[in-house]
């Protein structure tokens, strides 16, 4: 007794010590940085009624779920840096506990506690762990939708049918690239049940409910016409591989990591399969193996037959799949020298990870800085790509609030249109041609022009002609560039009107 009591305060020390790692890992300059342009999308559109139903409409109802749970949160808390992305930390948190909790049920503690430090330790987790996006939540509900599948595996009662299919509602409600991770879950039903004992009517029942979310959703909000997103293409097998990189952990070291869990997992199954079958964890592992690549290779199949759909962080529904097979595979080896051998490559990967390069940084609180302190009465600003005016308007607003003397600059400080017409805010980095007329036109009201240009990470050779063709329109009727500044991602260029 006393020794399971022992075991029992030990295993309970380090999850103890792994949360709190965890947390201060995700915590650590949390608000370093100024939200860039997808997490101000996030805010506005979980504090403004108009913008929250326009993103809607934008999107056929995609992330509907994460902006209810963060409309609370912002209005008990503030929309602070700090406070939003805490959000998505405290998910993320809630993430490693039910991951331990679902590897220890099925495998065993030993595996729950190597599989936990895993996810805590990965730089992929920790770059979308600490912004305020919906990813954590996918990450999160991802987990629990393969924690409740198994449970139904196990055991044919109606709650677990109740509980996957509420889970899985919710994870379309957060992403609809849930979709393909859900139809490889029905798959994987084939792998536990002999055909003629499935209950077809339950389990049609269990998967119908996020399919009919996910096709009466853009029936209720308006199906998007925003065109596609040049930067994603149907993705090649260089393309796939620099993917998976990034999903292992940003690292060619991890790749190889990767390839030495896949290939022991290969291993280890064809030479038990025909003793084990039978056993539970065999088949888990099996179902494990085919969520991981199942969607994924339906994730390349849309990309080529219907639309893009091929990004990194798109593939977070299925990192918590290879991080429990690379627990279960490190707590299976029996070599201890190749155990921790292969355990220093993802610190190693996290010691030395570029974070900046698994997400964005886009300073807008500098831009913001800059103009209002070199403002001057006549000034305007534009943008290019056209909806960089939302974070820019989000700080200048945010900076009269915190400033007496920015709200002249605020009221004062015109926003200029370089295009005619209406663009639609997921319409890519290709945007609509400007007008020469706009520009021509700005030198009878505006003294000088600031061309704020963001998103290059983003564009293409089409999107950057058009920015260069509003440069040549600024220089033929402006001058040359009297400043250029650079902040980051983001470039301002300043123009002085030529009377």
């Amino acid at each position: 007794m006393r020794h399971i009591s022992s075991t029992s305060t030990y295993i309970h020390l380090i999850q103890t010590v792994g949360l709190l790692t965890a947390f201060l890992l995700l915590i650590i300059n949390i608000s370093e940085q100024s939200y860039w342009l997808d997490e101000i999308f996030s805010v506005i559109n979980s504090t403004d009624f108009n913008s929250f139903y326009f993103a809607l409409e934008q999107s056929g109802g995609n992330r509907i779920f994460y902006y209810l749970l963060l409309w609370p949160w912002i209005r008990l808390f503030g929309d602070h840096e700090f406070v939003t992305r805490l959000h998505t930390v405290l998910t993320c948190m809630l993430a490693v506990c039910l991951l331990y909790s679902f590897t220890a049920k099925f495998f065993g503690k030993k595996v729950g506690l190597i599989s936990a430090g895993l996810l805590t330790i990965n730089p992929f987790f920790l770059a979308y762990g600490k912004i305020t996006r919906n990813y954590g939540l996918l990450l999160l509900l991802s987990v629990a939708s393969v924690f409740s599948f198994l449970l139904l595996m196990r055991r044919k009662e109606f709650k677990f049918f109740i509980l996957l299919a509420t889970v899985n509602g919710l994870m379309v409600l957060t992403h609809p690239v849930a979709v393909p991770f859900i139809l490889s879950q029905a798959v994987g039903v084939f792998l536990f049940w002999e055909w003629r004992k499935v209950p077809w009517i339950k389990l049609s029942l269990t998967f119908a409910l996020p399919a009919l979310i996910y096709l009466i959703l853009p029936v209720v909000f308006g199906s998007p016409d925003s065109g596609q997103a040049e930067w994603l293409q149907p993705p090649d097998m260089t393309m796939v591989i620099y993917t998976l990189i990034e999903v292992f952990g940003g690292a060619f070291a991890m790749l190889f990591f990767a390839i030495v869990v896949f290939i022991v997992l290969l291993v280890k199954m064809i030479s038990t399969a025909p003793f084990r079958y039978k056993d539970e964890t065999f088949r888990v592992v099996l179902f494990l193996v085919v969520l991981f690549w199942l969607p994924i290779l339906l994730l390349v199949a849309v990309s080529h037959f219907i639309q893009p759909a091929f990004w990194d962080r798109y593939l977070i529904v299925v990192f918590p799949v290879f991080i429990v097979l690379a627990g279960y595979v490190l707590s299976e080896i029996k070599i201890a020298v190749l155990t921790v051998a292969l355990m220093i490559l993802p610190i190693m990967t996290l010691l030395s990870a570029d974070f900046d390069q698994l997400t964005y940084t886009e300073d807008w609180r500098g831009v913001v800085e800059l103009i209002y302190d070199e403002y001057q009465e006549g000034d305007t600003v534009g943008f290019f790509v056209y909806y960089g005016q939302r974070p820019f308007r989000y700080y200048l607003n945010r900076e009269a609030a915190e400033s007496q003397q920015s709200n002249t600059v605020q009221k004062t400080l015109a926003l200029t249109e370089f295009a005619d017409g209406a663009y639609f805010l997921n319409g890519g980095s290709r945007q609509p041609d400007h007008s020469q007329d706009a520009i021509r036109s700005l030198g009878t009201t505006y003294q000088r022009v600031w061309f704020v240009v963001y998103a290059k990470r983003i564009f293409e050779d089409e999107t950057l002609a058009q920015e260069a063709a509003i440069h040549n329109d600024l220089n033929q009727y402006f001058g040359p560039v009297m400043d250029k500044y650079d902040f980051e991602q983001i470039e301002v260029y300043l123009y002085h009107v030529e009377k």
